[in-house]
């Protein structure tokens, strides 16, 4: 049997389609990022950012080999700009980083407080002014200015580092931890795993800190006129509300209207 996520290609292969292809296949990592990028129970690759690409290929003929991919290695291996293509992602932060990557904005994407619903938190402020209510957090993970400037004043007892994003979860859900800092895709994904998704509260953290999260595209690792392709076609997704409806298929039309990104001149 043939791996799962080389579903796109071989869907691509037989779809008659007669566009011209990019100059080669590109193969596409993806991690488990709640309703952005996950595998389903099916094994197949599934998530909103899983249907950007099959439209992509929809629209360019470019062809994909979609694959999983471990977070560490994922990581150390963008350090290193091996991969041609990957989203979601953060904009570059350094001008280095800029010069060698093409990124898309699609989303502004709000940091929130997630917090039990029993313990009837009535806004960031009462949460973080609560002894003994205890955070968590996910190792390694960046949750923005806010949070790192914020976060580190509470007592060490306060503060509980987790593996991964499962694990804060489960322990949200069980009351070990009373709250933690997330994107909507990720712990909407979770809660819904875990058939708890009206147990928490969500807040929005003061000046509602948002992230742009979009595409990355590797300048070194694409021929120019693939690259050029792609990102017209992510920029077209995005802006005749292709993009918008792929979110909400997974978190509701109010969620993905909210953060939908609506242009800069900085940007494409």
């Amino acid at each position: 049997m043939r791996p799962a996520w080389l579903c796109v290609l071989l869907w691509l292969a037989c779809s008659g389609m007669s566009l011209a292809a990019c100059l080669r296949d590109y193969h596409v990592p993806y991690i488990t990022l709640g309703y952005a990028s996950y595998t389903d129970e099916q094994g197949q690759p599934a998530g909103y950012f899983i249907d950007l690409y099959r439209e992509l290929s929809h629209r360019t003929g470019c062809r994909f080999v979609i694959e999983p991919m471990p977070a560490q290695r994922l990581r150390a291996t963008m350090v290193v700009n091996r991969i041609p293509l990957f989203g979601p992602a953060a904009a570059p932060a350094t001008s280095e980083a800029r010069a060698q990557r093409r990124f898309v904005p699609l989303t502004r994407e709000p940091m929130e407080l997630v917090v039990r619903k029993d313990l009837a938190v009535r806004n960031v402020a009462d949460a973080m002014g609560r002894p003994g209510l205890v955070f968590g957090t996910i190792r390694g993970a960046s949750y923005g200015e806010w949070v790192e400037q914020n976060l580190p004043r509470l007592p060490a007892a306060q503060r509980e580092e987790s593996v991964d994003a499962e694990t804060v979860y489960r322990k949200l859900v069980a009351g070990r931890i009373g709250a933690t800092f997330g994107n909507a895709y990720v712990y909407r994904w979770h809660l819904d795993r875990m058939q708890e998704p009206d147990s928490v509260s969500v807040l929005p953290l003061p000046e509602r800190h948002r992230t742009l999260v979009g595409m990355v595209f590797n300048h070194d690792g694409m021929a120019p006129e693939d690259l050029e392709r792609l990102v017209r076609a992510v920029v077209a997704i995005r802006d005749d509300g292709s993009f918008r409806r792929m979110v909400a298929r997974y978190l509701g039309d109010d969620l993905a209207r909210d953060r939908l990104y609506q242009g800069s001149a900085s940007h494409p």
